[in-house]
């Protein structure tokens, strides 16, 4: 039952108690205002009078407006929690001071406790709002602060209820007293709070001058579109709002003369506005914002004002007055009030506090003033009908402000996520064009160019290419005969960008030179600035084959096609590997569409560089459809023969193939296919169609992971193997399904998205599903989220039902590990049996378990060459640097290593040897020691040797099987290397592995 009325409420496991004590803060507070607000009211309207509240608002907005700036100062210099606790004690003992003064008889005294208890009001609910965002993140916030403005409400119930039966009893000025008994509780309350689910403050912020801590919130909210939006939207509302109720104020006052019998009014009033305000918030506010987003959810209190104002205009009464005050009441409290403090969340937490506090202090206070301001003049000036008029033009253009709000929310989530990475988004780097006419510059970079440092020199020769000076040609052909080639390669591109024409005769001397790079370079910047030029044919008998491909391109470009197309074809025959590649590149660098049958067979090339180079070359033939070589590329095993065939895939204007690909392909193939779609339009409706097909997907390797994990005694070696690789699944269908999006919506956005789901950061998690939720495909982002959230998961699957589907699964590896899984839990299960029936009273029992010995008897391998595929993968996930591989990749390391056998006290390797081979122990332990010192001990799993091959130095220390019987997997350094370069997977795990071994060294 518990966890149904959880579920119900969306309350998450582990956010119980937190959820608990926030929302009987809210409460607590609500029950607070409702007395304290009520009884405030009564005594003023009825002992100093109704008419005197436009005077009243002018002040309070003055008021308020500096105990608000000191409310932010307060948030900014220091321990939140101990200022938290500190503000309810001094406002409590505010009110039983006031109390007291009451007895004075002083008349003037209501008016004061009247702006007390509203700045109370307005502190109380900026400071509960505070308490909730410091508590939830932006996701939480979504879910939870409809809720605690529910249990808000439902206090505010109770204590309108409340109000009339008590100033009956104990009188009206006697409530202040039970207000100000509240704020103790509350005190309490949040210490609580603080204490157990506050997050970290970032760092110890410095003390800083009163002047700087009020501008924190100002230089936010004026560097934010959104807070500038919201800062106007702010001063509307708080028009608006007053503009409502001083006229229903007004009318209730004349109807009831006593203060007890007009507190008692109002308290059941907002008692009945509340409950209906309570159900709202409790069962439609969450669900309309999941539906239309929160923006649009704040949009429904500008047209409920509109709706209230058109209504006062046509017949203005006691029941038109409390109809109108009782629909904005429900909107603000139970839809747009939680709404709006949803927008926060994208304020940087050590701000956010200085930012609310500036919006309802700041902000809201200007549009109480202003209020005051209009209903005098109004009351002067203008007939009611005008007034109401006025009140209609104010919520169309609040209306406005808030339909502007949707794209700057947007934006505003993608600026918190930038922060949240701390990656740098900058715009394209500044050029050196307005150094061009600062002669100054020029000479500096001119002298530079004879600096004796190699570096200094390149970069002023890239200096001087982008400063769009002439005068600087005659140094740079002196420095083309520079003794670092990196200065050369460096002039030659400074005087293409130069156009330096009359530099062309010695950028031919430079195809003798020494350098194959600078002679290549020489031959790009000669074709560029000599087009029509055929003197690059020199090079076509230079040594090196790059140089040749450039001389190929150059004479192609110079229309010299005969020549070129043969050079190439020279290259693409020949039997040297680095040939053909230069032969491959130079096809795809000048378009030339030639031998394709052999290129179209190199494409399928074993040696990686070969295949991705007549990938790339492919382009220049430009077939109607892709060649087949191409779509079978997309799912290689290698990842750069698959990057290298959706960027050729670019270039091809079909799209139906890819799609193909993508709609039935290997998960490999279908992410190579969305890099093969990217930028392309039309491809939108077929993307949407195959993002929303994997939402179920994703949803079934979840549970299927979740079935797996419960599986019986969950010792299953195979079975945890393949439940880690279906939970790997899920991550990556899901990262596919937001590239999808990525492609048919703003890709930067998109891409920033999907990078913060990756990372551990909850409030940045959080932000990123709350920028999906507002920027995505709204179908798409409605199927994904609850995943994203881990809310999403299918009905519960038996695990051994799992398995057997798993055993039918296209992968074989999936298939091989289901079945060895099956096997363990069957072998289990009847060995249990077999123990259980051997015990049997009865020998006919007996006799039948005797039978089951050869099942379950017999001795395992000795070696792990003797062990099956399935075995020697689920042996090397054990091992750290490994265990991050997918099993074909973890087969492939098993097929290249050797198996050796130690015993006690035999040298694995010694300090000083050239280290040459990584072992992985099998069984046994290994010590290692240094100058006879042991250093640490390794078990089987653990792996040594592999920072000898690393650095190519010696090895550091000896290594001595310690057991008497030690096996160890080998794996050779030039495989390990080749390992490294092809799997950065290995990689990582590598330097994680030696990370650790350091830190506990």
């Amino acid at each position: 039952m518990t966890n149904r009325i959880a579920s119900f409420l969306q309350i998450r496991a582990g956010e119980a108690r937190m959820v608990a004590l926030v929302a009987a803060l809210f409460a607590l507070i609500e029950i607070g205002r409702g007395l304290g607000g009520n009884a405030a009211d009564g005594l003023f309207f009825v002992r100093f009078g109704v008419e005197n509240l436009p005077y009243m608002y002018l002040i309070l907005g003055v008021i308020t407006f500096f105990v608000m700036l000191g409310y932010t100062v307060g948030l900014g210099r220091g321990n939140k929690p101990a200022f938290f606790a500190r503000l309810f004690f001094f406002l409590a003992i505010a009110l039983l001071i006031e109390r007291a003064a009451i007895l004075t008889g002083f008349n003037l005294l209501y008016p004061i406790l009247w702006l007390t208890i509203n700045a109370i009001s307005v502190v109380l609910g900026t400071l509960v709002w505070s308490v909730a965002t410091e508590t939830c993140d932006t996701r939480q916030a979504k879910r939870l602060f409809s809720l605690f403005t529910s249990l808000g409400i439902l206090g505010g119930v109770i204590g309108n209820l409340l109000t009339g039966a008590l100033a009956q009893l104990i009188g009206t000025e006697n409530l202040i007293l039970l207000d100000a008994a509240i704020l103790f509780a509350c005190l309490a309350l949040t210490r609580d709070i603080a204490r157990q689910f506050f997050k970290p403050a970032p760092r110890a912020i410095a003390a800083t001058s009163f002047l700087d801590e009020i501008r924190v919130g100002y230089d936010f909210v004026r560097a934010s579109p959104l807070m500038q939006l919201i800062g106007f939207a702010s001063i509307l509302f708080s028009v608006l709002f007053f503009s409502i109720s001083f006229p229903f104020n007004k009318i209730v006052s004349a109807t009831y003369p006593n203060e007890a019998d007009v507190a008692g009014f109002l308290g059941i009033f907002s008692a009945a506005n509340t409950a209906a305000t309570f159900l709202v918030s409790l069962f439609i506010a969450n669900r309309l914002y999941t539906r239309v987003g929160v923006v649009n959810a704040v949009l429904l209190l500008p047209i409920t004002y509109f709706a209230g104002f058109v209504l006062f205009a046509v017949n203005f009464s006691l029941s038109s007055a409390i109809v109108a005050r009782f629909a904005q009441m429900i909107v603000l409290g139970g839809i747009a009030g939680s709404a709006w403090s949803t927008f926060f969340n994208v304020v940087p937490p050590e701000k956010r506090g200085q930012v609310q506090s500036f919006d309802s202090g700041v902000t809201a206070q200007i549009g109480i003033i202003a209020s005051g301001i209009l209903l005098l003049l109004g009351d002067r000036i203008l007939d009611t009908t005008q007034v109401f008029i006025l009140g209609m033009a104010t919520a169309l253009v609040c209306g406005v402000l808030i339909f502007k709000m949707r794209g700057a929310y947007g934006a505003a989530l993608v600026d918190a996520l930038r922060a949240g990475y701390l990656d740098v988004f900058t715009s394209a780097q500044r050029g050196f064009q307005h150094l061009g006419a600062d002669r100054g510059a020029l000479q500096t970079a001119l002298a530079s160019l004879n600096d004796p440092r190699a570096n200094v020199r390149r970069v002023s020769a890239e200096i001087l290419g982008k400063l769009s000076q002439r005068d600087a040609i005659n140094a740079l052909i002196l420095a083309l005969n520079d003794s670092d080639r990196d200065v050369r390669r460096a002039a030659l591109d400074a005087l293409v960008q130069l156009d330096a024409r009359d530099a062309s005769d010695a950028v031919f001397a430079r195809l003798n030179d020494t350098d194959a790079s600078v002679r290549a370079a020489a031959i790009d910047a000669l074709s560029r600035l000599d087009p029509e030029s055929a003197r690059c044919a020199v090079a076509l008998d230079d040594p090196d084959a790059h140089v040749r491909a450039h001389a190929a391109v150059a004479l192609h470009r110079a229309g010299e096609h005969e020549r070129a197309h043969r050079a190439i074809s020279d290259l693409l025959k020949s039997d040297d590997e680095a040939s053909r590649i230069a032969g491959l590149e130079a096809i795809a660098e000048s378009g030339v569409a030639i031998e394709f049958a052999r290129v179209e067979e190199m494409a399928r090339d074993s040696a990686r560089h070969v295949c991705v180079a007549a990938l790339n070359a492919l382009t220049a033939f430009k077939t109607k459809s892709p060649p087949m070589v191409l779509l079978d590329a997309l799912n290689d095993r290698e990842e750069s023969v698959r990057l290298a065939s959706a960027k050729a895939l670019q270039a091809f204007d079909s799209l139906a193939e890819i799609i193909r690909v993508l709609n039935a392909g290997s998960e490999r193939a279908q992410e190579a296919a969305l890099l093969a779609l990217e930028g392309r339009a039309n491809a939108a409706p077929a993307v949407t169609d195959w993002a929303l097909a994997q939402i179920p997907r994703a949803a079934e390797y979840r549970a299927w992971s979740s079935a797996l994990a419960a599986m019986d005694g969950n010792n299953s070696r195979a079975g945890n193997y393949l439940r880690d690789l279906l939970h790997q699944s899920e991550l990556k269908t899901e990262q596919r399904i937001l590239r999808a999006l990525a492609l048919v919506g703003k890709k930067e956005t998109l891409d920033l998205i999907a990078k913060g789901l990756t990372v551990k950061n909850q409030e940045t998690r959080a932000q990123a599903i709350e920028a999906l939720d507002t920027l995505g495909d709204k179908r798409i982002a409605r199927g994904l989220i609850p995943l994203l959230e881990e809310t999403g998961a299918a009905p519960k699957q038996d695990a051994r039902a799992v398995l057997n589907i798993l055993a039918m699964h296209s992968d074989p590896f999936w298939r091989a590990l289901a079945v060895h899984a099956i096997g363990e839990l069957l072998s289990r299960d009847l060995q249990t049996l077999a123990e259980r029936a051997g015990q049997d009273a009865a020998s006919i029992v007996r006799e039948a378990a005797s039978k089951w010995t050869a099942v379950t008897g017999g001795a395992m391998p000795e070696t792990l060459r003797t062990l099956g595929t399935i075995d020697r993968i689920l042996f090397l996930r054990q091992v750290p640097i490994f265990n991050n591989l997918a099993p074909e990749d973890l087969n492939q390391i098993a097929e290249i290593a050797d198996e050796r056998a130690f015993t006690r006290g035999e040298f694995i390797f010694r300090e000083g040897d050239v280290g040459d081979e990584l072992f992985v122990i099998v069984e046994g332990a290994m010590r290692v020691e240094r100058d006879g010192r042991t250093l640490r001990t390794l078990q089987a799993g653990e792996q040594i040797g592999e920072l000898a091959i690393l650095r190519e130095q010696p090895r550091s220390a000896s290594v001595v099987a310690e057991s008497a019987n030690v096996r160890a997997l080998v794996i050779r350094g030039d495989a390990l290397k080749a390992i490294l370069r092809d799997r950065p997977e290995v990689a990582m795990g590598m330097l994680a592995s030696l990370a650790q071994r350091l830190s506990t060294a």
